[in-house]
């Protein structure tokens, strides 16, 4: 009984983990370049209004991969690159 009550409870664990597999597949590198995977293969991105990024930096994607947001540790970008509101350092 406690043998099928773990495998119950991991495989309902790893079922609702396959949901969250697409939040880091924009990828926005320093010099103002990235990759994308959201569509399969990865695709260079490149975009001149892009903030500047160093060495810190994070992207979050929504579950279809798409980017939400992204930081270069100092400032918080929206996907238009534009600045979020008190999103300066």
């Amino acid at each position: 009984m406690y043998k099928l009550l773990i495998h119950i409870i991991l495989s309902v664990l790893l079922y609702y983990r396959g949901f969250a597999q697409k939040e880091d597949l924009v990828w926005p590198l320093g010099d103002r370049a990235g990759v994308n995977f959201s569509t399969g293969p990865a695709i260079p991105m490149s975009d001149p209004d892009q903030m500047f990024l160093h060495i810190t930096n994070v992207a979050i994607s929504d579950t279809s991969g798409n980017l939400l947001f992204y930081s270069n540790g100092i400032a918080i970008a929206n996907k238009l690159h534009d600045t979020l509101q008190n999103g300066n350092n």
